[in-house]
């Protein structure tokens, strides 16, 4: 059970139970985005959170006192279980010159949201979106919030959005006509926007003082680094106990939900399987290990939040189907489980099972995280697919084999390095990953299975 806020004084918890504390007290990573209408905030949202602001709903505070607002209500929550699990918004209007209502009101919700006693009730960070085309683009009335902000220490990220377009606009101050717009044009215009760029970022980091990011986005899909720096900046920001939970919530980077999956796999789980593993004569060993799974199966479902899980993960042969990809003789395991009467001696032999069911879920969801993005939610055809290509794929053998070579007697008594071994054998999979990709594209075949973006796999050593 996760320690609660009358527990012990924090300050004496070992780092485990820190880590269970965020992680159970807080299950949702709460954002605000404050920004004028037309800047770009449903763009964002969808491509970092896979959010749809039209199709989510709205969880109404009615214990707070609310005025005006714009599209949506400071104060009400946007929500969407089915896309995104792990989030909750808050939206705001921008401000215009005479705009105080405005302004009042964010102070309010801010005020409001920090004097709430539950992690799970407060503000986690706030984007401020600026426009890069607006020709004015801060306020009066948004420096007098700056000024409120530095007090409240809430980590925040400026994010400048339209960069395609401010990068456009310094083009055509530079020629005149854009279709005749050489390389270098279009280079030039873009060492001007970053030059603009880093001026504002000075100002902005200048005036906030604690630490702030800044970053350009773009809606282009050439510019889609943009949008996975813009997740590596808010990650640096978060404090650092809450990253789990922004692990859960952002949709861009697989990177972090992979290690959030290794670093942060329940250490109750892995003992669980060690002692059941040990015991002699132990006729309940396969039913721990069919448990084991599902355990598994459950955390990597926290982690990855894939769009659309919320729906279809909930039928009983969805768990069938994980099983069969990752493990197709897990039943002659488990019946050799049963009747295994070494204890200790032969417990490495099953504790090897229970490693490669973690390292294969991991790279199965790795996988259909990957997927989802292009189909927005996850589908019974698609996890279909995706499930057979990773059966058949010799990414299962290979994570298989370095399973088997990684965990020996010494090795498989212990939690910590049962963890460092699920580490190693993942980060080397994902090696193998990259190399089959590469090759496969070589050879012009492009398949579900061989498309993960390239810069989030590690590479093979040549």
């Amino acid at each position: 059970m996760a320690p609660r806020h009358n527990s012990s004084p924090r300050r004496d918890w070992s780092e485990v139970q820190e880590r269970e504390y965020y992680e159970h007290e807080c299950r949702k990573f709460r954002i605000c985005i404050i920004g004028k209408a037309g800047v770009g905030k449903t763009t964002l949202l969808s491509k970092v959170f896979g959010i749809d602001e039209h199709e989510a709903g709205v969880v109404r505070q009615e214990d707070a006192v609310r005025r005006g607002g714009g599209q949506h209500n400071i104060y009400d929550a946007i929500v969407d279980e089915n896309r995104n699990s792990a989030l909750v918004i808050h939206d705001s209007c921008g401000f215009e010159t005479g705009e105080d209502n405005n302004l009042s009101l964010v102070q309010s919700f801010i005020e409001y949201r920090s004097a709430k006693p539950s992690l799970q009730e407060q503000l986690h960070c706030i984007w401020y979106c600026i426009s890069l085309v607006d020709p004015r683009q801060l306020h009066e009335a948004e420096r007098e919030l700056f000024r409120f902000l530095r007090e409240k220490e809430i980590p925040l990220v400026f994010v400048l959005t339209k960069y395609d377009a401010f990068v456009g606009e310094k083009l055509r101050e530079a020629v005149e006509d854009m279709e005749e717009a050489t390389a270098d044009d279009w280079r030039n215009a873009r060492v001007a926007a970053q030059e603009h760029i880093a001026d504002l970022r000075g100002y902005l980091e200048s005036t906030m003082g604690y630490g702030v990011k800044v970053q350009e986005v773009s809606k282009a899909r050439k510019d889609e680094r943009l949008v996975q720096k813009l997740a590596v900046e808010t990650t640096a920001i978060v404090k650092p106990n809450l990253r789990i939970v922004w692990f859960r919530a952002q949709g861009v980077l697989a990177k972090q939900k992979r290690v959030a999956c290794v670093e942060h796999f329940p250490q109750k789980i892995l003992h669980s399987l060690i002692v059941s593993s040990a015991l002699p004569l132990n006729p309940f060993r396969g039913v721990k290990l069919g448990d084991f799974f599902e355990d598994t199966f459950h955390h990597c479902l926290a982690v990855w939040n894939l769009p659309g899980q919320s729906v279809l993960f909930t039928k009983d042969y969805v768990q069938t189907m994980f099983r069969e990809a990752s493990q197709s003789y897990i039943r002659r395991t488990n019946l050799a489980a049963a009747v295994a009467p070494l204890g200790a001696l032969d417990a490495p032999r099953f504790i090897k099972v229970g490693i490669q069911i973690v390292c294969d879920l991991i790279m199965i969801f790795q996988q259909l995280f990957w997927a989802t993005p292009r189909r927005q939610k996850l589908s019974y055809g698609d996890l279909r697919r995706e499930l057979d290509l990773y059966k058949g794929s010799g990414i299962r053998e290979s994570i298989h084999r370095l399973v088997e070579g990684a965990v020996n007697y010494g090795s498989s008594f212990s939690v910590k390095k049962l963890v460092g071994v699920i580490r190693v054998v993942v980060d080397d999979g994902c090696k193998i990953l990259h190399s089959e990709a590469v090759r496969s594209h070589k050879r012009e075949e492009v398949r579900s299975f061989d498309e993960p973006p390239f810069a989030e796999l590690p590479a093979q050593n040549a």
